[in-house]
């Protein structure tokens, strides 16, 4: 178990520190903002299927004076059967509904900010203005 205090942050608003959680399958995600009370960290999470969760806490460490990330897996049983993981490949494009994304060639590089470019398309109907 990890203790971490309300003094080893940066700031006083609870907002700058968030919590994320999400499953294998990465179908169920949540953002929650923790909040410090009585001496101990709190969020409140809402697992509806069995799985083993990603849980990521982040937020800024006063005495590093930098951003931190801890993280850990949650085991989640006896409710709705996990969802399903479907295997990825090599796809540069996807659709969903009226939405489409292209990924270039490009290669990602470690240690290095990378900023999308997104273009958005205005589609309407036939016949409606």
């Amino acid at each position: 178990m990890l203790f971490i205090t309300w003094a080893a942050f940066v700031g006083s608003d609870k907002n700058e520190h968030y919590l994320i959680a999400f499953d294998p399958a990465l179908i169920e995600f949540q953002h929650v903002h923790p909040s410090f009370k009585n001496g101990l960290w709190s969020v409140d999470l809402n697992f509806l299927t069995n799985g083993r969760y990603w849980i990521y806490l982040q937020g800024k460490s006063k005495a590093l004076h930098k951003e931190f990330t801890i993280s850990t897996r949650l085991t989640v049983q006896n409710e709705k059967e996990a969802n399903t993981i479907t295997a990825l490949k090599e796809q540069r494009n996807g659709v969903s509904g009226n939405s489409v994304v292209s990924l270039s060639e490009e290669k990602l590089k470690s240690g290095q900010m990378v900023m999308p470019l997104v273009n958005f398309l205005a589609w309407r109907a036939p016949g409606v203005s």
